[in-house]
């Protein structure tokens, strides 16, 4: 469940980072700086390989995100939608 979990956050931040950074004007680089992380991890990020930090998520979130009570609401239903296709423990 963790993995499916990690799967679907990885594309849904993918995206918002991505997003973000593009309409900001601004590079890996400068946008990696402005989150406190390496280039090769925000990298990482953009290329839907690694998960970032709670560090990184909430600076992201509380400086950069456009709309982050949407963001939330996203993130809920998609773990909400994933949830429901648990495995039943045996």
């Amino acid at each position: 469940m963790k993995s499916l979990y990690k799967c679907v956050l990885k594309e849904y931040l993918t995206e918002c980072f991505t997003n973000t950074r593009r309409e900001s004007g601004l590079t890996q680089q400068a946008f990696s700086e402005k989150l406190m992380m390496d280039i090769r991890s925000y990298a990482s990020l953009e290329h839907g390989e690694n998960l970032c930090c709670t560090l990184t998520f909430i600076l992201f979130l509380c400086f950069y995100c456009k709309d982050p009570e949407t963001m939330i609401r996203d993130l809920r239903c998609i773990l909400a939608k994933y949830r429901n296709e648990e495995k039943p423990v045996s």
